[in-house]
């Protein structure tokens, strides 16, 4: 009886040697047509296409968080510099292109609020600002993975600053509308399995009209109309005014959603009335996009039929 159980055992071993060559050459046939974790990671990112027919114009919509630092130097408060932490919102939108694909409009909306100390006496200056600008933007160049678009923007700024501590002047507001120039130069790299998308943009301002109070001139002679006090725009450009605004965005779409990292900086200086102004600022940037027909990400870039001036 025992001899007849080993016998039963050697015969099922030699089958099994026997049969795993067979079960090696199924193995190498099928590897092939398998999908490794990455490919699977790939499709997932992207996500599944549309299903349309013919093209889908779509608004793009970013939604940056920023917190970094900001300086300000407004002599017509203090001569004195101050500085602190800042938080901004900004909004920066691509609607939906023409027909011909040749230009689009771009928005860019920035709100921001500043808490700023003056390090020799620790008095505090509050900053508060909105920024406005629009205009149509041609795609000049577009080559495989790299494009540049280029815009005229119409601009608005106003802001100002809050300082208790002051016993006569104790806030100022600035006001700016005018002609900028705007610029933005982006990369698709291209990787199927995580597209990165890598953006520059640029700001300048041309030409504007500029509020700024008279030089010693106080803001309750303004209300009154004491002391010959009169409102006056004054005109704005190269040999009195220079600024910028840029940012540098890395886009990650990961299945519905495209998120967003990067920096901004900006700096503005103004020399109006004998009184000179300057602000700046390096943030870190955080946010999300999305389209105005659904979320973005690799939906849309895999699809076809989507037509986005951001993306194509």
């Amino acid at each position: 009886m025992m001899r007849r159980i080993k016998q039963n055992h050697w015969r099922r071993g030699w089958m099994l040697v026997a049969l795993l060559p067979i079960y090696c050459s199924v193995a190498l046939a099928q590897e092939p047509t398998q999908e490794k974790w990455y490919q699977k990671l790939g499709k997932w990112v992207e996500g599944e296409p549309w299903s349309w027919e013919g093209n889908l114009p779509m608004t793009h919509t970013k939604y940056l968080f920023h917190i970094g630092e900001m300086g300000v130097k407004d002599q017509y408060l203090s001569p004195i510099a101050h500085r602190g932490m800042e938080g901004k919102l900004s909004f920066l939108t691509d609607f939906a292109a023409s027909s011909q694909r040749s230009w689009h409009i771009y928005q860019d909306v920035s709100l921001n609020l500043a808490s700023l100390k003056n390090k020799a006496n620790g008095t505090v200056m509050y900053s508060l600002g909105v920024d406005y600008a629009v205009g149509p933007s041609w795609r000049v160049v577009k080559h495989k993975g790299l494009s540049l678009d280029l815009a005229p923007l119409l601009a608005l700024n106003v802001g100002g600053h809050i300082k208790e501590s002051n016993t006569n002047n104790i806030g100022n507001v600035k006001a700016n509308i005018g002609l900028d120039g705007w610029g933005r130069l982006r990369y698709q790299i291209p990787w199927k399995t995580m597209p990165l998308s890598i953006s520059y943009s640029a700001q300048i301002p041309l030409m504007m009209g500029a509020f700024h109070p008279e030089y010693g001139q106080s803001y309750y002679d303004y209300v009154s109309g004491d002391n010959g006090a009169k409102i006056a725009i004054h005109f704005g450009s190269f040999h009195n005014t220079i600024g910028i605004k840029q940012r540098l965005l890395i886009n990650l779409p990961i299945h519905n959603l495209t998120l967003t990292v990067g920096a901004e900086h900006s700096y503005f200086g103004q020399k109006i009335n004998h009184t000179t102004y300057k602000s700046g600022c390096w943030n870190l940037v955080v946010g999300l996009s999305f389209d105005s027909f659904k979320l973005s990400g690799g939906k849309a870039v895999a699809s076809p039929q989507i037509t986005n001036r951001y993306r194509d």
